[in-house]
């Protein structure tokens, strides 16, 4: 096997068609210059290493995605959590969502200081990059006036 040949295989291995064109444009071997046979036979070891490339190599994209997904997951759990133990917030009715680091409160408490707290609590956990507010105030129902 020649150098550029060999080349030839490396780049097609690795960047497929892409690979292959290059190779061609900086003057590897092309199939003209070869005979019938050896271009099978290359067509089959360049189909059997992009196959194995193929199942070796996970989509980057995927896996960064899922990995995100389970890191977000993780600091909404931590979050959720610590609300959950703090006494001022046993009777909140709140939901954590997260996305790269960023977590969102969702739900109602009875006091601003209950939001306030929420939200220092929430910005304090390990992994939280910042905090959106989407709590709201319940209402309380007003005294009536006794006559």
């Amino acid at each position: 096997m020649t150098t550029s040949h060999a080349a030839r295989q490396m780049l097609a291995a690795i960047f497929g068609a892409a690979g292959v064109a290059f190779a061609v444009s900086a003057g590897a071997a092309t199939s003209s210059d070869r005979s019938p046979d050896e271009q099978t036979n290359l067509d089959r070891q360049t189909t059997v290493q992009e196959r194995r490339t193929n199942d070796r190599v996970a989509d980057p994209v995927q896996s960064n995605t899922e990995s995100g997904q389970a890191q977000d997951r993780l600091v909404a759990e931590r979050v959720q959590a610590a609300l959950d133990e703090d006494a001022e917030l046993k009777q909140a009715r709140l939901r954590v969502q997260s996305e790269d680091g960023r977590v969102r409160l969702v739900g109602s408490v009875n006091s601003f200081e209950q939001k306030d707290r929420a939200m220092e609590i929430a910005s304090a956990v390990q992994g939280v990059s910042g905090v959106d507010d989407g709590i709201t105030l319940r209402e309380r129902p007003q005294p009536t006036a006794v006559r």
